[in-house]
């Protein structure tokens, strides 16, 4: 069958067409929200020079934190089922210089809005690869305060049971299939379940 993919490498982003058997990509994720549904996070590109045949350097990643709005003073209130959002704060990633970038990412953000968490798409590929990065809301700007690597959340024995060849398809699952992520009610941690059942509390302020 056809699959179109989108690959990332440094300071490119190339759109190539293949004819082979695989498994469904990764979707592009651009907008999630909060568990409670009152933020919702966004992010965008910013496109450089333009490549040719359609691709365009990518340069940076911009993330937005938007806070739900209620008009229901009494000068302005109105009826309507349209939800309105405002932008809280915002962070974003050098494409052209940030290894982690080039792998891809999707966004968590808490019930209170402080703290998105970045998880890295990929496979697990070796057990100090960064697989989270914690960022928190300093006034309007978003703050590096932690990366968490794979062996902070796998046992030795997960450890051990990654491929040594890098020989990774379509095919190979993500490093957090099979598991779960939680925020804890005081939005103070992220819990993660791995694949194999073991359950991992990781701290959202700085080391």
């Amino acid at each position: 069958m056809s699959v179109t993919a989108q690959c990332s490498v440094p300071a490119l982003v190339v759109m190539l067409t293949l004819s082979c058997p695989g498994s469904p990509l990764f979707p592009g994720i651009s907008v999630a929200s909060s568990p409670n549904g009152t933020f919702v996070i966004t992010s965008e590109f910013t496109l450089g020079r333009d490549l040719g045949g359609g691709a365009h350097e990518v340069e940076n990643e911009i993330f937005r934190v938007h806070q739900r709005i209620a008009i229901n003073n009494e000068r302005d209130a109105f009826r309507t089922l349209i939800s309105f959002w405002g932008t809280r704060w915002s962070f974003d990633i050098d494409r052209k210089s940030n290894a982690w970038a080039m792998t891809g990412n999707f966004p968590l953000v808490t019930d209170d809005g402080e703290v998105v968490v970045l998880v890295n798409i990929a496979p697990a590929m070796s057990s100090t690869m960064e697989v989270f990065r914690i960022y928190r809301r300093t006034g309007t700007i978003g703050r590096l305060v932690r990366t968490v690597h794979l062996n902070q959340l796998w046992t030795q024995q997960a450890l051990a049971s990654i491929p040594t060849n890098m020989a990774f398809t379509d095919r190979s699952p993500q490093w957090f299939a099979g598991g779960a992520f939680n925020f804890s009610s005081d939005s103070q941690q992220l819990i993660h379940t791995t694949r194999w059942g073991n359950t991992v509390a990781i701290r959202l302020t700085s080391d």
